[in-house]
């Protein structure tokens, strides 16, 4: 395992928050003794340990491994939300994640994997060295602990979602050679710190784009849920792999734990929701991240300051001309699956599902917008439009390159709190309570419309409520980056694929099935159950023997 990196390359990465993005400077210092020796080099380590975030690289090594690209990847394809184009994409890396046929030597996971321990081994620097510091605050110094265990909780979560149980790395000086825990083992870790950082934290933080109580509660509030899930519906118990067996968890008492972190976040947390759903994927200017953040309660940051790029043209959004209008590559349209959960009145359908960008602008607060065209009747242009791209010359002029971003990337959002807390409530016994709980989501889609809210409660009602809550978490929250751990931890995913439709449903115009005729097939041939787990990667397995591999993939 690549684990023993430290932060020689700073530059802060999260807003957690609401706050202007903070304009860091970048910072080369070394290892040893001189790196903790006071204040100021000991908060330069913890933003070290954001920077893995969405770093463009760390150590020259796993470009954009994480929040910057390659993370999106992992969470978001092979489910019924968005497919790659394999026959179009234009990087080679990328294709074998549009249809399951990447394997233990694909470099996205080898990248993911050093990132992730980069992050916890920063984390872990913090963590024992920030208690010695002799010229901060003991205020801050218990801050900056707690946010250092926050992310090393954040992260060891990311490994448990994709791998399963891991290696466990509580030091900077653990061997290198240390192997595998049981997921019963990491989650305790996880579940440990994020607990401590949502005890500890204030409910903002001293510098108000990092990790705050809020931030932990909602990222405890997932694992809980997930773990409650995946106990509940036997995930991989058809694998018969004990290290990675749900058997140890008590589902009723990790629903009950998340819908009080919930209602903390809901009650007290001072978020909301945006009234104008578009604000939150449309930050790529200081005016409209302030606007964000009112919804954010996790985001990785992106400036020109740092420099930190998101790259945009790789993934979701508007397509079209990088230089001329803003537009992204279109290499992943959306799935008909997804077109058709939503009501044509609902407001997140225009923005999420549109055509490649037309000539055509709109001026938000300030800054300009080119606008996507409407569904052509073929559906050659069924596109994920959610994030958009200001206009490229005020980009371009100041230095921005053409085909990277400075758009926030929402990881948690009020929406997905309140959607969690609908899923704990109803899972804790009462349903009337779970659907009223979805009244203000449904709202805002209708445009602030009452009556029209009500509408869209009658057409996207279902008996079973978790049939209803698991479409209204993809017409919210796709392309966010859930959809394939949720399918997971429902046990739906294997169901969820092998009914990807392969052929034009007859008369529907537009044709929303158009993608999935050239490349689902391809997903549901290659789709084993055993994929729900990631390979572990070749190299890491190369330089510490002691890993043994996840089932299937020997």
């Amino acid at each position: 395992m690549n684990t023993k990196i430290m932060a020689t390359c700073l530059s802060l990465t999260l807003l957690c928050s609401c706050g202007d993005f903070l304009d860091e400077k970048v910072y080369s210092f070394a290892e040893g003794n001189t790196l903790f020796a006071n204040a100021s080099n000991t908060e330069k380590a913890l933003t070290g340990a954001y920077d893995a975030l969405n770093a463009n690289a760390i150590q020259n090594q796993a470009p954009h491994a994480l929040f910057s690209r390659n993370i999106h990847l992992l969470t978001q394809l092979g489910c019924d939300e968005m497919i790659g184009r394999t026959d179009y994409i234009g990087i080679a890396d990328i294709k074998p994640f549009c249809n399951y046929t990447y394997n233990s030597e694909s470099r996205f996971l080898g990248d993911a994997w050093f990132a992730l321990y980069a992050g916890i081994y920063r984390a872990n620097g913090v963590i024992e060295n920030a208690p010695k510091v002799a010229d901060m605050t003991d205020e801050r110094r218990k801050e900056v602990v707690l946010e250092a265990r926050f992310l090393r909780g954040f992260y060891y979560a990311y490994l448990a979602w994709f791998w399963g149980g891991v290696p466990l790395q509580k030091s900077v000086n653990d061997s290198e050679l240390t192997p595998r825990s049981s997921l019963k083992d990491v989650y305790e870790l996880i579940i440990n710190d994020l607990k401590s950082a949502y005890e500890g934290l204030p409910e903002r933080n001293t510098y108000d784009s990092r990790a705050n109580k809020y931030t932990a509660a909602a990222m405890l509030a997932k694992v809980y849920l997930y773990l409650a899930a995946c106990k509940e519906n036997n995930v991989g118990a058809d694998l018969n792999f004990p290290l990675n067996s749900f058997d140890w968890v008590d589902s009723n008492a990790l629903y009950a734990e998340a819908k009080a972190l919930c209602a903390d976040i809901y009650e007290n947390g001072g978020y909301i929701l945006n009234p104008e759903y578009a604000y939150n994927f449309i930050a790529d200017r200081p005016v409209l991240k302030a606007e964000q953040a009112k919804e954010a309660v996790m985001v990785a940051t992106f400036g020109k300051e740092a420099p930190k790029y998101f790259v945009f043209a790789h993934l979701t959004g508007t397509v079209g001309n990088i230089t001329q209008d803003g537009g992204g590559a279109g290499w992943f349209p959306a799935l008909g699956e997804l077109i058709s959960l939503y009501d044509k009145t609902d407001v997140r359908y225009k923005q999420n599902i549109g055509g490649a960008n037309t000539k055509n602008k709109v001026n938000i607060m300030g800054v300009e917008y080119y606008v996507p065209s409407g569904l052509y009747q073929s559906g050659v242009n069924t596109f994920l439009t959610k994030f958009r791209q200001s206009s490229p010359a005020a980009r371009l002029a100041v230095g921005i390159p053409a085909a990277s971003s400075v758009l926030n990337f929402p990881i948690l959002r009020f929406a997905d709190v309140i959607l969690m807390y609908a899923e704990a409530t109803y899972k804790t016994g009462d349903e009337a309570e779970a659907r009223k709980l979805l009244e203000p989501i449904r709202l805002r889609a209708a445009g602030n419309n009452a009556a029209a809210a009500q509408d869209l409660a009658t057409a996207y009602h279902k008996d079973n409520f978790m049939d209803e809550l698991k479409d209204e978490r993809s017409r919210e929250l796709c392309a966010e980056g859930w959809r394939r751990m949720d399918l997971i931890r429902w046990g739906r995913l294997q169901n969820v694929v092998q009914n990807l439709k392969t052929s034009n449903e007859s008369g529907v115009k537009p044709n929303i099935f158009h993608y999935n005729t050239k490349h689902a097939q391809a997903v549901k041939d290659n789709f084993q159950s055993y994929k729900i787990w990631y390979p572990i990667p070749k190299r890491d397995r190369e330089a510490n023997p002691n890993l043994v591999q996840n089932p299937g993939w020997e």
